[in-house]
């Protein structure tokens, strides 16, 4: 055989498999965290060193001891490149493997320097070690190397090469007496030329198989949530989109909102959240069944694919909420957290992806309008209380942003004295026709969307704007607003009411806060904690519609109260009512018993005033003693009252 000649090959064969080293150390600086580059860099490097021996007994240099050592530095390479492959295939890292390739290697060279002297048997050694090295990382590969990509199949076609070829030498060696002085000119170039070419081909298919892992691993995270693993919004939709085109059957959506995260961020932190939201989907997901899918929508919403008819779908939806109301272990806390539900149902309400899920938040709102773990179907109706309450919520934008809110100032009438000290200040939206917008059309929307602190931060400045005006001329008048749940949650609530105060130069205790029951039972601990706080600066405390609603006793103990009001309902029939008038005059007692200020609501008519005065009520408010104003108009009508006393006493 002329050319290429043996000399020539192993020339070819190490400048190539030194190339190759380079190259997969320069892969080795870019892909640190590939964790297998810097093996196939020294293995490449191993087989350059071990030809340049091997070559050296073609001058005739120590024969015996560089036979021994090329053949364990050629055969470092494929032990290198199995613990490379295993690393590659993201197998675990086991200390069995690694201490199997080196027993092997190890063993290797205790046969090559046992067969010292025999150029057969150091033939078959050297032979049979790398033909078993390389058949090792050939099963590793066809075991654990699926799904195959073209990378990875150029890399098992490289590696069963190289195994079949050194298969095809040891064989050679078995079956004949082979001529080792010259040697087999087709064998050994063979030997060469195939070790080569797959040398070249490992260094190109392994930074390749490393690219489309990093676009694997980029789809991957373009389709799962960061925070807990789960499917993200993009491939939930995707996955809509495709059950829909694909016409496979019945399918509700269901979205799962947490009820009082925020409260959890807030109180506990947003670490605290977070990994209670990875808890919650590390609880569900294995409760699913095969061809339901649970997706982390965004924030603290769940969306859930329920391939069902609605029935069987709402059913599970609850089943999944009822896994939820065991506490969860977070950081050796107990959190406690509940979930309400929505759903939407292909094809009954909807036939599209947007619509479906555009329905489904719908539900939702619905739900977590009902309470704690609700589960709410989609209906037609909700659809145009939507509407509605969207276009009130654009109404109550615009106003915000044109400064059209406004406040009415009902009085409050002392019985003891028949002068009116207080009033309360409620709300109103101008509308663009001159209209008045009641409260009751737009605080639960104003809560719902997140406006309720910038309206809640309006009506105080407002508010204080007024009671500075209404305090020049009566100098002891005070001013009671309401207070939604929401602003008691609020951190920055009593530094806003400070600013507000400071700005208007108002003592603390002419600012009176009214807020109902149910703000006090959502966080108990944070109502009582937020109170506290309040009522050491000064400000005074009513607990508003008492008797109504969640009432209880024991929330007059817990909470600091300063004034109790008694619902208008109970006001307005106590005349007419035995029941009625027993329950108002039980609440009158009760509240003085514990040195409570008592407001009644609703008053009509001046025998209801005189039978509360005849109770000891301290104060009363409602039509029969004024209707709502503006603060102009409180100022003139507490002007005329004032110049009306005298008269009055003189008749």
């Amino acid at each position: 055989m002329d050319f290429p000649d043996i000399p020539t090959l192993l020339l070819l064969t190490v400048c190539s498999n030194a190339l190759v080293a380079v190259f997969m150390g320069l892969m080795h600086r870019a892909k640190r965290d590939a964790g297998y580059f810097h093996l196939l860099a020294l293995g490449a490097a191993g087989m350059a060193a071990g030809w340049s021996l091997y070559a050296s007994r073609l001058w005739e240099w120590p024969p015996e001891v560089s036979y021994l050592l090329a053949h364990l530095l050629i055969a470092s390479y494929p032990a290198l490149l199995l613990v490379a492959l295993r690393r590659a295939l993201d197998l675990p890292d086991s200390r069995h493997w690694r201490w199997g390739v080196a027993t092997a290697l190890l063993g290797l060279g205790l046969c090559l320097w046992w067969a010292i002297g025999s150029r057969y048997w150091m033939t078959l050694c050297a032979t049979g070690g790398n033909a078993l090295l390389f058949s090792a990382s050939l099963w590793v590969l066809l075991r654990h190397g699926r799904p195959f990509d073209l990378a990875r199949w150029t890399i098992l076609a490289a590696v069963a090469a190289c195994a079949l070829m050194l298969w095809l030498r040891l064989g050679s060696v078995l079956i004949r007496d082979f001529p080792l002085a010259g040697g087999d000119p087709l064998l050994v170039s063979l030997g060469l030329i195939v070790p080569l070419l797959s040398g070249l081909i490992l260094a190109m298919a392994f930074p390749v198989s490393e690219f489309v892992r990093d676009a694997q691993r980029l789809q991957q995270q373009s389709e799962r949530d960061e925070l807990t693993g789960l499917p993200n919004r993009s491939q939930a939709q995707r996955r809509i989109g495709e059950y829909l085109e694909g016409r496979r059957g019945p399918l509700a959506l269901a979205f799962l909102d947490l009820d009082g995260f925020k409260r959890i961020n807030d109180s506990l932190g947003h670490a605290t959240g977070d990994a209670l939201l990875t808890a919650i989907a590390q609880r569900l997901q294995p409760l699913l069944q095969p061809q339901e899918l649970l997706a982390r929508f965004g924030g603290d919403e769940f969306l859930v694919l329920l391939p069902y008819p609605p029935a069987p779908a709402e059913r599970r939806a609850r089943e999944l909420l009822s896994a939820m109301t065991a506490p969860f272990e977070i950081d050796l806390r107990e959190v406690h957290v509940a979930a309400s539900a929505g759903l939407s149902a292909f094809p009954l309400d909807a036939s599209s992806e947007r619509e479906l899920l555009r329905l489904a938040d719908i539900a939702l709102y619905r739900a977590k309008s009902e309470g704690r773990g609700s589960v709410v179907r989609y209906r037609p109706d909700m659809g145009e209380a939507a509407n509605a309450e969207l276009e009130v919520e654009l109404a109550l934008r615009l106003a915000l942003e044109q400064s059209r809110i406004a406040l009415v100032l009902q009085p409050r009438l002392s019985l003891d004295s028949l002068r009116c000290e207080s009033a309360e200040a409620l709300v109103r939206i101008h509308g663009t026709d001159g209209s008045l917008q009641l409260p009751d059309t737009f605080i639960g929307v104003a809560e719902r969307c997140g406006l309720m602190p910038q309206l809640g931060d309006r009506v105080l400045r407002l508010a204080c704007e007024a009671l500075q005006q209404l305090r020049q001329r009566n100098p002891e008048f005070n001013l009671s607003i309401n207070l939604s749940p929401l602003e008691l949650r609020d951190p920055s609530l009593s530094a806003r009411i400070d600013a507000a105060l400071t700005t208007w130069a108002l003592p603390s205790d002419s600012l009176e806060l009214e807020l109902t029951e149910s703000a006090l039972i959502q966080d108990p601990v944070l109502a009582a904690e937020r109170l506290s706080e309040l009522k050491a600066r000064g400000l005074r405390i009513a607990l508003d519609d008492f008797g109504v609603g969640f009432s209880g006793l024991s929330h007059l103990l817990e909470f600091p109260i300063d004034v109790l009001k008694i619902d208008r309902s109970f006001v307005s029939r106590m005349l007419s009512d035995a029941t009625a008038s027993a329950l108002v005059e039980g609440l009158v007692a009760l509240a003085r018993r514990l040195g409570l200020r008592v407001v009644a609501e609703g008053v009509e008519d001046q025998d209801c005033l005189a039978r509360l005065r005849a109770l000891g009520c301290e104060e009363a408010q409602g039509y029969i003693i004024a209707r709502p104003m503006d603060a102009a108009a409180l100022s003139a009508w507490l002007r005329d009252a004032a110049d009306a006393r005298p008269r009055e006493s003189s008749d």
